[in-house]
């Protein structure tokens, strides 16, 4: 992954929220979040991303993300209805 720079803007321990004004390596905003959905926890991770850049590094990003996210937080088993 490219190196990522930027300002912690706001951070909470609950509900466990973050915002990361980005400067590297284009302009954006990080929000990151972990919480309890009433069964298993969630995580959410969500990049906006701004300026001439935004969408060649969105599209280099993205794949990136999605594999370090499933690495770490796989989704759970899907289970049958009705059992």
């Amino acid at each position: 992954m490219p190196a990522h720079g930027g300002v912690l803007e706001y951070l909470a321990r609950n509900p466990h929220d973050a915002l990361l004004l980005r400067d590297q390596p284009v302009p954006g905003v990080a929000a990151l979040g972990v919480f309890n959905s009433g069964g298993p926890t969630m995580v959410a991770l969500n990049l906006y991303l701004y300026g001439d850049q935004a969408a060649a590094s969105a599209a280099v990003e993205t794949p990136l993300w999605q594999a370090w996210m499933q690495a770490r937080f796989p989704a759970p088993p899907e289970t049958a209805q009705g059992a």
